[in-house]
């Protein structure tokens, strides 16, 4: 199912009809109701979040920021679910005008750094990594040397899964991300379930059903390449499909 007009409206509509079996053109008008929701929605999509890497939210090209001058590391973003490591997946410095200056090996802490990986800071003698190597520790990207005076001021690239937007009362209208919708829809519903619905065969088979859609979603993306996988230079990506 397409998603790319699916609002948090229509998720609420949706949730509705699986607890009552109507159809329903308005609801969740009132503030705690729409709370009730959001809160819901955004711990599924966490939860979703670490069940696969999705194809569908990988970028090739995110632009993680700008080299500093006397930098040694890189704030991740808060967009970011984690860089992608899968072969031939480098982290690129790059000139204005797009020109490649240098690529990094995106490889694990443990072959970064010397001892205890909890405790790296940002002290170059530490690393044993040759050549040009980051890895990503406690939300912050390290790299193994310093930079040049050409890398300074470059844009760094990296080939990313962003993070699922989060529902908000403020953008009631952003489109959901989660495919199929459904998924979602149900992984709210289990839930939101009241305890008279949850007493009943019917909980049972809604919980039997976001499994199943959970099971083929994750089929279907380990299935899929990344052929799909957007090549955009930027961190605000809301809503791409």
């Amino acid at each position: 199912m397409d998603t790319s007009n699916t609002t948090l409206g229509d998720l609420a509509r949706d949730v509705y009809t699986i607890f009552t079996g109507k159809v329903a053109d308005d609801l969740y008008t009132n503030e705690r109701d729409i709370n009730s929701l959001i809160t819901a929605g955004n711990i599924e999509l966490e939860s979703l979040q670490m069940e696969a890497d999705w194809v569908y939210l990988r970028v090739q090209s995110h632009l993680l920021g700008i080299i500093a001058a006397g930098a040694t590391t890189m704030p991740l973003g808060d967009n970011v679910y984690k860089i992608s490591d899968e072969a031939n997946d480098k982290l690129r410095i790059v000139d204005p005008a797009g020109k490649i200056i240098s690529q990094w090996d995106i490889t694990t802490p443990e072959d970064l750094a010397y001892g205890d990986t909890n405790q790296l800071n940002a002290s170059q003698d530490i690393f044993r990594a040759d050549g040009n190597k980051v890895a990503v520790i406690r939300e912050e990207v390290f790299f193994s040397r310093n930079f040049t005076e050409k890398e300074v001021g470059g844009r760094v690239l990296v080939p990313a899964y962003l993070k699922f937007n989060k529902l908000s009362l403020e953008d009631m209208n952003a489109p959901i991300q989660v495919r199929p919708r459904a998924l979602l829809t149900y992984g709210i519903a289990k839930r939101l379930a009241p305890p008279d619905f949850v007493r009943n065969t019917q909980y049972s088979s809604l919980v039997a059903e976001y499994n199943d859609l959970l099971s083929k979603a994750i089929d279907q993306n380990s299935n899929s390449n990344t052929a799909g996988t957007m090549f955009i230079m930027g961190s605000a990506i809301r809503g791409h499909r």
